[in-house]
């Protein structure tokens, strides 16, 4: 009886050990790649708001694949990349990495800063219109937001 305690005890004891082993080697390789891609998607949104026309990415190591996911995520979450055309070209090396990308923009560097200013504008007009504290005033934005805009998803 005490070889069979004594194993299920060391049994335990390695899978304990593996299953802390794997979840720090996962945490470990997704805050990895994952400070890869954010750093990616900053010099995308630096290079997309200085409207370059080429962005140097060469050095994030970026499949043509996660290109599409990052750019995709990076327009999706960034509201005022209003100006960048869905459509994205890019050159890469025989290894397959993404070398830069070249953007197109639907809008001059003058017509941006316009259309900035006013969304801006619009966007403290409104909040001034809202009562509370901030988190009503964002709730305040978000309701009309909701109630005047609709997303058009026959982009991809």
């Amino acid at each position: 009886m005490i070889c069979v305690c004594h194993r299920l005890r060391r049994i335990f004891s390695l899978f304990l050990t593996l299953a802390v082993l794997g979840l720090f080697l996962k945490v470990f390789i997704v805050n990895t790649s994952a400070s890869d891609y954010r750093g990616a998607s900053e010099r995308m949104k630096e290079g997309f708001f200085a409207l370059e026309e080429t962005i140097d990415i060469s050095e994030y190591q970026i499949s043509p694949e996660m290109l599409a996911s990052l750019f995709s995520s990076v327009i999706k979450n960034e509201p005022y990349l209003f100006f960048v055309h869905r459509n994205l070209s890019y050159s890469s090396n025989k290894g397959g990495y993404v070398l830069s990308i070249k953007p197109k923009y639907t809008m001059s560097k003058d017509e941006v800063s316009i259309a900035m200013a006013f969304c801006r504008e619009r966007v403290l007009e409104m909040a001034k219109k809202a009562c509370g504290d901030d988190a009503e005033k964002a709730l305040y934005l978000h309701d009309i937001i909701c109630e005047r805009f609709e997303y058009d998803e026959s982009l991809e």
